[in-house]
């Protein structure tokens, strides 16, 4: 009965994950008749581009959102993996009572904060540009930050005391011990780093608008009060998928957590 069962739900899982992927497929090939009916009665690879070639500054918006993201990975990444590893293997003063914050911090909705980060902007004069994007999250993310710290604190304590004895340091054990042996916990973070960035709508919006416009911006922006426009905006959403998915499927490899990765002494 199991061996019955079990390819009928996993087929099913597999249609109800590939069905909205193939809904913005067919909507984005539409023409402007076929999709007010749904029947997608009328699809073909040339409504496709003509629906692409009605989304504005798609190109610049795409070019935008890739700098905002690749930044953020390097600057949100770089910095929660100190703070991790601080964390897991420095004793200091207030260390608990910190990490408790930080820990209340990744609890707090975020659009509590909205308004008087989107005042912070607006007062430094930076609302409308990649800086204002980037003032409130290119520093560590808490999520980051705890995931880490309890990686790094399961690498053998006897690892780190042979690299001490062989004369490396912190930033030599962090980079040559506890980073090879966490670089799935890294790629992991890496990807939804990026793939929650280049989705983000609400802050993108609010600060840099169509000023400095990102990938949901643009796409939310074909959307009228009068005509919604649906096959044109799922025309830049099959297109806007494309870096998403393909962050997953170049990273898939090295997204299984292995706890014997080599380590270069």
């Amino acid at each position: 009965m199991t061996k019955i069962l079990r390819p009928l739900v996993l087929s099913f899982a597999a249609v109800l994950t590939l069905l909205p992927f193939t809904l913005v497929v067919l909507g984005a090939a539409s023409s402007d008749a076929s999709i007010l009916r749904t029947d997608f009665a009328e699809i073909s690879l040339d409504n496709f581009w003509r629906n692409l070639s009605r989304v504005n500054g798609l190109a610049e918006a795409l070019l935008n959102t890739s700098i905002y993201c690749l930044i953020l990975i390097v600057t949100q990444l770089g910095s929660s993996i100190l703070a991790a590893y601080a964390f897991a293997q420095f004793n200091f003063k207030g260390k608990k009572p910190l990490f408790a914050l930080l820990i209340f911090s990744y609890l707090v909705p975020g659009v509590v904060t909205l308004l008087p980060l989107f005042f912070l902007v607006t007062q430094l004069g930076l609302k409308g540009g990649l800086a204002g994007l980037l003032l409130p999250m290119a520093l560590f993310s808490p999520y980051a930050v705890v995931l880490l710290r309890q990686r790094f604190e399961a690498v053998p304590r006897e690892l780190i005391d042979q690299a001490r004895l062989d004369g490396l340091g912190n930033f030599g054990i962090l980079t040559r011990i506890i980073l090879p042996m966490s670089k799935s916990f890294v790629l992991l973070l890496a990807v939804i780093t990026f793939v929650s960035n280049w989705n983000a709508l609400l802050w993108p919006r609010l600060v840099s608008g169509n000023d400095w416009p990102v990938i949901s911006v643009a796409i939310a922006s074909v959307r009228t009060q009068y005509d919604s426009h649906w096959n044109i905006v799922l025309a830049a959403v099959a297109v806007a998928l494309i870096p998403a998915l393909s962050s997953f499927v170049i990273a898939r490899r090295n997204l299984v957590i292995n706890p014997l990765e080599d380590v270069d002494l």
